[in-house]
């Protein structure tokens, strides 16, 4: 009887495995079919494939459905614009990004409507995350900006900084901590956890906040860190005061998992390997966490997403370059095992944004969050803010 039981839990952890899978193998065909059709020019098409997308897996990410409502500009097709806009205000859409398309449809009366109402959209949003666990999160993100910076002050080479028993017993301890966040809370999206706190600082200019410098001086006053020169010590402070580094762009823990080198917490990956199977972190973000946290410095992992990623820094961030390199086999058939587009996929939508965006940016993987096209931005950099 119990090898019978045995056996039916077996089928069934194969059954949820292969579920797993499928979702996101559809989920994201469905998002590579929209943007091939983007680079043919067949917007309506794309649009489609957007919505099948988001109507069979619930919206799981903001960053698509902003790509999706940009092609909806593109395409004419107000009445897709406005649906993927309110969706994305009740999500916590920033009124930068809303001005976006303001500035793109400026006789556009329902968008001036939404932007009269963003307050009434932006207290939604809020009503909408855990704030507690956003707030545990950002302390986790905190700690770790802090130590980046001290790490910066007191240790002269990247050596000298793994080296750290000190820093392993801190990270330790931080990963201890969301570990128990993730068994606590259950696996976390961004729906539950809200997006990067850029958006906070835009509505409420709070330049001042005081949780975090709160953060810092218990940092500064803790025994684990604390050297015996106190004024060295100060002096850390006042470098992460002058830098504002306790201002985060990136979306609650993100910031954190970054700079964690997962070879040390192999239950760390295999947690972010359940959340993106789940289709709860976005795969170019998970790409990312294992290029960055190992400085790129494994070829069987180089993502080529990274800014860290060793071939961009090898080929000078020059895409034609590694297209044609030895390295880009091995680079496509790691995207394509957890659903990145391939380097010529990339290239191919980069160049076709560029006509529709009427924008020439010279190097593909120099583009920031910064430049000029929210479409850009969220079709091409690693994480979204």
């Amino acid at each position: 009887m119990r090898m019978k039981h045995y056996k039916f839990l077996i089928v069934l952890l194969v059954f949820f495995q292969t579920t797993f899978a499928q979702t996101k193998n559809n989920y994201y065909l469905l998002l590579r079919n929209a943007e091939k059709k983007i680079v043919n020019n067949q917007l309506d098409s794309s649009l489609v494939n957007y919505n099948q997308a988001f109507v069979k897996y619930n919206y799981p990410f903001v960053r698509d459905i902003t790509a999706a409502a940009c092609v909806a500009h593109f395409a004419n097709d107000t009445n897709c614009l406005y649906r993927y806009i309110e969706i994305l205000l009740k999500r916590g859409m920033s009124l930068v990004e809303l001005d976006y398309f303001i500035q793109k449809r400026p006789n556009d009366k329902k968008l001036l409507v939404y932007k009269d109402k963003f307050t009434t959209y932006q207290n939604y949003y809020l009503s909408s995350i855990d704030k507690e666990l956003e707030k545990e999160l950002r302390y986790l993100d905190k700690k770790n900006q802090i130590d980046l910076a001290y790490v910066r002050i007191h240790y002269k080479t990247e050596i000298d900084k793994f080296k750290s028993t000190q820093r392993k017993k801190f990270y330790d301890t931080l990963v201890a901590k969301y570990i128990y966040l993730i068994h606590q809370y259950g696996i976390l999206s961004e729906k539950e956890i809200g997006l990067g706190s850029s958006i906070f600082l835009r509505w409420t200019n709070d330049k001042n906040n005081t949780f975090h410098k709160d953060i810092i001086y218990e940092y500064i006053d803790s025994p684990d860190i604390r050297e015996n020169k106190k004024d060295s010590v100060f002096f850390g402070y006042s470098y992460i005061k002058n830098r504002s580094i306790y201002k985060s762009y990136t979306r609650p823990g993100n910031s954190f998992l970054w700079h964690v080198n997962l070879d040390n917490y192999p239950n760390l990956d295999s947690l972010l390997k359940t959340r993106l199977n789940t289709l709860k972190i976005y795969p170019n973000f998970y790409a990312a966490c294992h290029e960055r946290s190992k400085g790129g410095m494994k070829a069987s992992e180089d993502y080529c997403i990274a800014w860290e990623s060793a071939t961009k820094q090898k080929y000078h961030f020059d895409l034609k370059k590694i297209i044609e390199a030895p390295e880009a086999e091995q680079i496509n058939k790691l995207r394509a095992s957890i659903y990145i587009r391939s380097l010529q996929e990339d290239l191919a939508l980069f160049e076709a944004l560029q006509k529709l965006e009427n924008l020439k940016y010279k190097h593909y993987f120099k583009l920031r969050a910064k430049g000029n096209s929210l479409f850009f931005n969220v079709l091409f950099t690693r994480v979204m803010p």
